[in-house]
């Protein structure tokens, strides 16, 4: 899917067109100064995705330096270095300093998934109005809207949380992805909707 997405990496692997094929049609997270329930990716989020896969494709105990990961995936470095001291500080990257120095993966890229970093970037993977959808409550006829946010966010675990930095890498992504990225119809964009055709009644005919 990605041939149209490719790109010079340099050493790198191209990560890009897995992580895109993840997170197409998913979001990590709901605006919170949005008046509705509306999600987007945000390119923190995407970037940190992106740098780890960096990481995981690097051999294993070998740190790579930040310069690299911005070369590897088209980061700015100033971006990077605050996403690499969040990564840090959550315990997913180890950095060293030093000429020898740079930054590789805390733990196994099996054991590290593409919601962990995504929570680490900017918390919860869906909220609405800034609140956890299960302490919502609506008044009637919209009671049962708290039951959609609801499964709006399982709906996002179901495929962040069992996809892991390791099968980003190596292109294995679990059967959720797959079947959701090989439908047509996740690959166009709703939005804006099209006009609505309404059929003339010609009177008399």
């Amino acid at each position: 899917m990605e041939s149209s997405h490719q790109g010079d990496v340099g050493r790198h692997r191209d990560v890009r067109g897995p992580v895109h094929e993840i997170i197409l049609g998913f979001v990590d997270q709901v605006c919170q100064q949005s008046q509705e329930c509306r999600v987007q990716i945000s390119a923190k989020s995407d970037y940190a995705v992106r740098a780890m896969c960096v990481l995981a494709s690097a051999d294993e105990g070998v740190s790579v330096k930040a310069d690299d990961i911005a070369a590897a995936q088209a980061i700015p470095r100033t971006f990077l270095d605050g996403i690499l001291l969040e990564l840090r500080r959550a315990g997913i990257v180890v950095s060293r300093r030093g000429p020898d120095g740079g930054h590789r993966l805390a733990r196994p890229a099996y054991a590290i998934t593409v919601a962990d970093v995504i929570r680490v970037m900017d918390g919860p993977l869906a909220l609405v109005h800034g609140n956890r959808p299960e302490s919502l409550a609506y008044d009637a006829p919209a009671e049962r809207l708290q039951d959609v946010w609801v499964a709006v966010r399982a709906s996002l675990r179901l495929v962040l949380e069992r996809t892991t930095i390791e099968q980003v890498v190596s292109g294995k992504l679990p059967r959720q992805v797959t079947t959701l990225s090989g439908d047509n119809r996740s690959w166009t964009s709703v939005w804006p909707p099209a006009p609505l055709q309404v059929p003339i009644k010609i009177s008399g005919a």
